[in-house]
Protein backbone atom coordinates (compact mmCIF):
# COMPACT_ATOMS: atom_id res chain seq x y z
CA UNK A 1 0.00 0.00 0.00
CA UNK A 2 1.69 3.31 -0.52
CA UNK A 3 1.71 6.12 1.84
CA UNK A 4 0.44 8.83 -0.34
CA UNK A 5 -2.77 7.03 -1.12
CA UNK A 6 -3.47 6.88 2.67
CA UNK A 7 -2.06 10.42 3.57
CA UNK A 8 -4.73 11.82 0.92
CA UNK A 9 -7.47 10.22 2.63
CA UNK A 10 -6.85 11.78 5.83
CA UNK A 11 -6.81 14.85 4.36
CA UNK A 12 -9.58 14.65 2.51
CA UNK A 13 -12.02 13.11 5.73
CA UNK A 14 -10.32 16.06 7.50
CA UNK A 15 -11.52 18.32 5.17
CA UNK A 16 -15.15 16.75 5.05
CA UNK A 17 -15.18 17.38 8.89
CA UNK A 18 -14.24 20.64 8.91
CA UNK A 19 -16.79 21.39 6.41
CA UNK A 20 -19.44 19.52 8.15
CA UNK A 21 -18.23 21.42 11.46
CA UNK A 22 -18.76 24.83 9.38
CA UNK A 23 -22.18 24.28 8.49
CA UNK A 24 -23.26 22.74 11.76
CA UNK A 25 -22.08 26.55 13.21
CA UNK A 26 -23.58 28.35 10.36
CA UNK A 27 -26.83 26.44 10.27
CA UNK A 28 -26.66 27.05 14.21
CA UNK A 29 -26.38 30.74 13.65
CA UNK A 30 -28.96 31.34 11.40
CA UNK A 31 -31.19 29.51 13.12
CA UNK A 32 -30.53 31.75 16.38
CA UNK A 33 -30.86 34.94 13.75
CA UNK A 34 -27.48 36.02 15.38
CA UNK A 35 -29.17 36.87 18.56
CA UNK A 36 -26.91 34.61 20.78
CA UNK A 37 -23.12 33.68 20.23
CA UNK A 38 -22.59 30.22 18.50
CA UNK A 39 -20.72 27.55 20.80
Amino acid sequence: MGGGALQLAEVSLAALNLSWAGMMVMTCCLSLNYKKPCL
